[in-house]
């Protein structure tokens, strides 16, 4: 589809949206004391709720426990509330880490007194005046809190294109200019879905602000300066931070991943290895040089030791041996 007049539909904007239990139909998912993290507003909203809810019942439920689910998690507990964290997978950070990793931070949340019920969705609210009193979860247990922050994923804001331009993986199919099926329209940031180079061109939208800026940079030059700007080459990055940990990640979780370090420490990673080549890094507890290392390995995409035994064995030094050979 190409050359299309594209014309704005009422009532429409471009970003993402964080996903409601009111739009899935959850019961009482209209109260007051249900928070979502999207917006500026937003989080001061949520900053204001933790003092009214130290002043009723000093627990609040946070449900999802991905990015968002996990950092909210450990704020809230960092401010002196009861915090039970809910979610239908079977461990946290799921979409990103093996199971030998997850259960890592499950054990290092429950250590801080967060309680972690994994296999269950919030199946409605109950208040009183308007206001949140307890969370009901689908086997028909009821949680007692005082707020309550959803974190279940983002909705890719494109009804503004939908049936004037070429969709993708959810979003807008771009070329590696960041151009959609009308050449005169270029997408960006999350609502972009963009051939991933040096892995194998294949197709994805990154929900992130690192690709956000990046991609609308690139996307100036590829119409200032066209015949200087070639594909867009992205990187995929995500980082987070919460209690005293901190990692950072980078390429690709697709593939058999293989873990190093210690756990014991806090101080571990994997590589994830496809045909051959080590495709994907990820790091908790690293130095800024390491992460660093880390990002090499992913940019480079080396070939992979003989055995996965022999790359666990080497651990951060293949990382470090890799980053060397870039220098």
């Amino acid at each position: 589809m190409t050359n299309v007049l594209v014309r704005p539909k009422a009532g429409s904007y471009t970003g993402a949206r964080p996903a409601t239990l009111r739009e899935l139909g959850v019961p009482g998912a209209e109260l007051e004391g249900i928070h979502y993290v999207r917006e500026v507003a937003e989080a001061q909203a949520l900053y204001d709720a933790i003092a009214d809810c130290k002043a009723r019942s000093a627990r609040a439920v946070v449900i999802g426990a991905g990015y968002i689910g996990m950092e909210v998690a450990a704020a809230l507990a960092g401010n002196g509330l009861a915090v039970t964290m809910v979610f239908p997978g079977g461990m946290l950070m799921e979409r990103l880490l093996p199971p030998e990793a997850a259960s890592f931070y499950e054990e290092y949340y429950k250590e801080r007194g967060v309680e972690v019920m994994w296999g269950q969705r919030g199946a409605g609210f109950e208040g009183e005046e308007g206001r949140l009193e307890a969370v009901l979860l689908q086997d028909g247990r009821r949680i007692e809190a005082g707020m309550a922050v959803v974190g279940i994923g983002a909705r890719v804001n494109k009804e503004l294109f939908e049936g004037q331009l070429d969709m993708a993986k959810g979003g807008i199919e771009v070329d590696g200019r960041l151009r959609t099926s009308n050449p005169d329209v270029y997408a960006i940031g999350d609502v972009a879905a963009f051939p991933l180079v040096g892995y194998g061109g294949q197709l994805q939208r990154q929900e992130h602000v690192t690709n956000a800026r990046l991609s609308a940079a690139h996307a100036v030059s590829a119409i200032m300066a066209p015949e200087e700007t070639g594909d867009y080459e992205y990187l995929p990055f995500f980082y987070s931070r919460f209690f005293a940990l901190s990692w950072q990640f980078y390429g690709t979780n697709k593939g058999k991943s293989v873990m190093f370090g210690d756990k014991g420490a806090a101080k571990f990673g994997m590589y994830w290895l496809a045909e051959g080549r080590v495709v994907g890094a990820f790091l908790e507890g690293g130095s800024a040089e390491e992460f660093g290392w880390i990002k090499a390995v992913a940019l480079r995409r080396p070939e992979a030791p003989a055995t996965e035994e022999r790359l666990a064995a080497k651990g951060l030094a293949f990382a470090a041996a890799v980053a060397a050979q870039e220098a």
